[in-house]
């Protein structure tokens, strides 16, 4: 009824507003906030699927030097897919840089369509950022920015990642990260929602896919040792605040220090021209659209 959206309006408010560091939780004003939101599958789900190992908002908000990346933060334990909450809580006007974690997804999504990606609940990083921008440009920017972010957090951790165009990051010749980025315009407002997901703590050579365990690695896997997941996240909200600051030009010189593609020969399938054969051909760099 108008008195419960009402309510629900009001406490969003307030919530948005007024917190500079908000964590969606266990909390009275979770019920409300989240009311409308994408049912979670915990309750559904046998307790072998969610782990103790939670993330721990207080250690990376210890490490978080971002002014408004990250400031905003919804947290699940299990969700069908971040994305989704990610685009409503974008129409809905949300702040910049508002994240969405969870530590399951049970239907997550890979950047081609038809594909999934793996999320289950091994201590590795599913989430969503919602950035708002003036213009289009902004979506170009933050195409290249966020795998730079990423690269350079696990440079941080002690991994030599490379990017592959558009967003996956690679070590060697195996996946450790995969996006996706999807578009909203509504007006003069420009939003776009970026799902990142990170395989961090995960065994992946113990994988029940058999396909991952030669195709896909880990932070884990790499250096032997558990590594720390909220550091990781804050440092790559805190260089993604600082590459979105840089020109697009800038943006993409930080890019193709761990681009893989450039000076390769690769093989080109037109999407779109069904028609046309794909054909070889040297990766010489990107314009500003890509």
């Amino acid at each position: 009824n108008n008195k419960q959206f009402f309510m629900i309006s009001f406490l969003r408010k307030i919530y948005y507003n007024f917190s500079l560091y908000n964590i969606i939780h266990s909390t009275v004003l979770r019920k409300f906030i989240t009311r409308r939101s994408v049912p979670s599958t915990l309750n559904m789900m046998s307790n072998n699927y969610i782990t103790d190992d939670e993330f721990d908002f207080k250690r990376f908000q210890s490490a978080l030097s971002s002014k408004y990346i990250g400031r905003c933060f919804i947290y699940r334990k299990a969700i069908d897919t971040t994305m989704k909450v990610g685009m409503r809580e974008a129409d809905e006007g949300c702040p910049s840089g508002t994240i969405i974690l969870a530590e399951l997804q049970t239907a997550g999504r890979g950047r081609i369509e038809g594909r999934t990606w793996s999320s289950e609940n091994k201590g590795n990083l599913y989430f969503t950022i919602v950035l708002h921008a003036r213009s289009i440009d902004g979506f170009f920017k933050l195409n290249f920015a966020m795998p730079a972010a990423v690269a350079k957090s696990l440079e941080e951790e002690g991994i030599t990642p490379s990017l592959k165009w558009p967003n996956d990051v690679w070590v060697g010749y195996q996946k450790i990260c995969g996006m996706l980025m999807q578009t909203s315009v509504s007006g003069d407002r420009f939003s776009a929602v970026m799902g990142v997901g990170i395989n961090v703590n995960e065994d992946m050579t113990e994988s029940n896919t058999a396909s991952l365990k030669d195709a896909a690695t880990s932070v884990f896997c790499k250096l032997n040792k558990k590594a720390d997941r909220e550091a990781i996240l804050a440092r790559i909200c805190n260089h993604l605040e600082s590459l979105l600051s840089l020109s697009l030009p800038d943006i993409m010189l930080n890019y193709l220090k761990y681009d893989m593609l450039v000076g390769k020969r690769i093989i080109v399938k037109p999407k779109g021209f069904e028609s046309q054969e794909e054909y070889q051909a040297q990766a010489i760099g990107y314009n500003c659209q890509g």
